[in-house]
């Protein structure tokens, strides 16, 4: 069903409008979310009511009836207040979706611990809303007061709420808040080869945590902490944007030649990634950019003038390393959690893959296998390459992605390439 469109799937449960309901009830509603364990009545009484084919009007008209009917059970309820709510949202109206957050975030259910998720969900989503149609001031006076939420486990939401305080002028929260999503993450400790391997595969929720938290310490000025953070994890390779922009504070750092050592094998991995094919066009600019002028302030300058004639020979004698910097880190400054600059959204499937057993490595052998490869205009798979634990596994893995087929990525309604994916395949 269509039911949950884009904006559920982006966000989960964004914003759940409360209704008016006494205090002595609230038992009961945290029991209707305790106890609810399926959908189905309430997706047939939608089907029944041809939901799908309603325009966004008839939608919220079909669910403030139904919320308005005393004989609407929490079962139904709560389902159709989430849906109620994402109508709001996507109608990008100010006027009616900042009242609804607000008597959203005042109801006493959103206060209890049983639901302390949706609260985390209604926090995220007004920064979201406030960040992607520019109302950042308003989403700040509403949201200032939910630095509590800030002690969830849920590093995302304290990712997102980070780089909405920048935007927002709260320089010293913001810093505090991306600092603490890297000591969350738990990357510092060193991993053996075969753990990294598995580890490589990162979830685009974890990359867009670590995305957003790295950008908000850039925006508050501290580009030790962004060359620390970034040399202290393990990123896998197709984080390549967190990178560069590691890489373009190098200059800005106290000690710029200190700072470049320290993201050695970042830059080593960032021209393997250049030189395999891996980088889109605009990130190998940006790549050349950033190591040139970090090379300059490192005063090696030999190095970074050989770097510079490489890249004019590439790009053209108009390059110029500065501009392409500029650029790229005010478009990363830019970016709101719907996607931008760090393309950190889920590759999808359009078929699932299924990897064969090598001959010669029958069960029970098992292994873990990273393919790193781009999608083309149509979604095939072009430039793979596999790494195993088990080289006895490489082939089969690179012929899994041979035969597998993604869904194309789309910029302004055309399919373009997708550079520099990352899957990992288990065999079990």
């Amino acid at each position: 069903m269509r039911l949950f469109g884009y904006c559920a799937a982006l966000i989960a449960a964004l914003v759940l409008v409360p209704y008016a309901m006494a205090e002595d009830a609230i038992p009961e509603r945290v029991d209707c979310w305790t106890n609810m364990t399926t959908y189905k009545a309430f997706q047939t009484q939608m089907e029944s009511e041809g939901y799908d084919n309603k325009d966004p009007s008839d939608r919220i008209t079909f669910f403030e009836t139904l919320l308005s009917d005393p004989e609407t059970g929490c079962e139904t309820s709560i389902p159709a207040l989430f849906l109620l709510a994402n109508q709001h949202f996507e109608s990008r109206s100010p006027q009616e979706y900042f009242p609804v957050l607000e008597r959203a975030l005042s109801d006493p259910l959103f206060s209890l611990p049983e639901v302390r998720a949706f609260r985390e969900n209604l926090v995220s989503g007004g920064v979201l809303y406030s960040l992607t149609e520019n109302r950042v001031s308003e989403g700040y006076e509403l949201l200032k007061g939910e630095t509590e939420i800030l002690e969830t486990p849920s590093h995302h939401v304290r990712a997102i709420y980070a780089f909405f305080l920048a935007h927002a002028g709260d320089v010293q929260l913001a810093e505090s808040l991306a600092k603490r999503v890297f000591l969350d993450a738990g990357r510092q400790k060193k991993l053996t080869p075969a753990e990294r391997l598995v580890y490589q595969g990162m979830d685009p929720r974890e990359q867009g945590k670590l995305a957003y938290a790295l950008t908000t310490l850039m925006m508050t000025g501290a580009y030790e902490s962004v060359v620390e953070n970034l040399a202290g994890v393990r990123v896998d390779d197709s984080t390549s944007e967190m990178k560069l922009l590691a890489l373009s504070s190098v200059p800005k750092s106290a000690d710029p030649a200190v700072a470049l050592a320290r993201l050695g094998e970042n830059v080593s991995e960032l021209q393997k990634s250049e030189a395999e094919g891996y980088l889109s066009p605009d990130a190998a600019r940006w790549y050349y950019a950033a190591h040139f002028l970090a090379l300059r302030a490192s005063a090696r300058e030999m190095e970074a003038d050989e770097l510079l004639s490489v890249a004019q020979k590439k790009f053209g004698k108009s390059f110029n390393a500065d501009a392409e910097v500029e650029t790229w880190v005010s478009q990363s400054f830019a970016l709101v959690p719907s996607g931008g600059v760090m393309d950190v959204q889920d590759t999808q499937l359009a078929a699932p893959i299924q990897p064969n057993w090598p001959w010669e490595a029958a069960p029970p052998a098992t292994a873990n296998c990273l393919v790193r490869f781009n999608v083309s205009e149509r979604g095939k798979p072009i430039n793979i390459r596999a790494i195993c634990d088990d080289d006895r596994f490489l082939k089969s893995a690179e012929n899994a992605l041979k035969r597998a087929e993604f869904k194309p990525r789309m910029v302004d309604g055309k399919p373009v390439v997708r550079y520099n994916v990352v899957q990992p395949l288990e065999y079990r």
